[in-house]
């Protein structure tokens, strides 16, 4: 079921709920999209975890896909929106809806870098990190780190500069993206800390996720080497965290990459094993929604 969930500025995203046909829900999933990747792209695994008892929230951040307007040129964006407005008014829309349910998030590359941003990140009961990562580029090496260069300081701040916005569809690489994320995004990749070089960790956002997290790290990733999933995930410091490196002989394909965990062909790996974290959790986690919301504001 597409609709449109309402950001506290006013913004619209475009969401889709997909809900399960047993009336015994295990709780709610949010997912949490990589940089430029449209909703859809996650339909099959929110299918997937509807059909094993979990009502699954997809949605498009602001400038993307159902969430963008007619054209970039001139829109304003930030990747801080999109944790701070964005994923809030999605966990918001998820707590009024199914007050009575868990909240569990899997995230996708950049979605696990900005759910730290949200101040209702607290309300999650359990995540899994899929490729989450920092984006800094000495976190790579040989040519990666020098196509990384070329990127934050080249590419992605010339060319948004030149058109105003970033036109990566039109260069086959992902979803054309707002100047602003774009811009934002460069700045985070040249700076050692990466968002946390702009955005402190004295700020309570990332400190108040203290639910189990599982991050996966995938050998063959170009995107997200071992080491940035790492650091990205030790952000969350209080988090009772579980990191995973998985090459592709350990499935016995021959290759994952960056966006395979989300592919059909491991249902019965990737999937399955999310399915039995967020059975666990949903078995062992008593409080609702509606009871962590009033503890807080208590």
């Amino acid at each position: 079921m597409q609709l449109k969930v309402t950001a506290k500025d006013g913004y619209q995203l475009g969401a889709t709920a997909f809900q399960p046909e047993s009336d015994a829900t295990k709780g709610v999933l949010l997912v949490c999209s990589a940089m430029g990747v449209l909703q859809s792209y996650y339909s099959k695994y929110a299918t997937y975890m509807a059909s094993q008892g979990y009502i699954v929230y997809t949605f498009d951040y602001r400038g993307i896909g159902r969430s963008a307007p007619e054209s970039l040129k001139g829109f304003e964006a930030s990747l801080h929106q999109w944790g701070a407005l964005d994923i809030t008014a999605m966990i918001d829309h998820i707590v009024e809806a199914h007050p009575t349910q868990k909240l569990f998030v899997a995230t996708h590359s950049v979605g696990g870098q900005i759910l730290g941003m949200s101040p209702q990140n607290h309300l999650v009961s359990g995540i899994v990190m899929v490729a989450s990562q920092s984006g800094y580029w000495n976190m790579w090496s040989g040519i990666g780190k020098l196509k990384m260069l070329a990127i934050w300081y080249g590419f992605i701040p010339g060319l948004s500069k030149l058109t105003g916005y970033l036109p990566a569809k039109k260069l086959r690489m992902f979803e054309d993206l707002p100047k602003g994320v774009a811009e934002e995004w460069a700045q985070w990749g040249r700076h050692k800390d990466y968002m946390m070089g702009y955005w402190s960790e004295k700020e309570p956002m990332y400190a108040q996720v203290d639910c189990p997290m599982i991050s996966y790290s995938i050998d063959d990733d170009k995107f997200a080497p071992r080491k940035a999933v790492s650091w990205m995930s030790t952000r969350y410091r209080n988090a009772d965290l579980q990191l995973k490196h998985v090459k592709p002989s350990d499935l016995k394909v021959g290759s994952i990459g960056h966006f395979g965990f989300f592919r059909a062909k491991f249902q019965q790996s990737f999937w399955l094993e999310t399915v039995g974290f967020f059975d666990r959790l949903s078995n062992k986690t008593t409080t609702t929604l509606h009871e962590q919301q009033a503890a807080k504001t208590a």
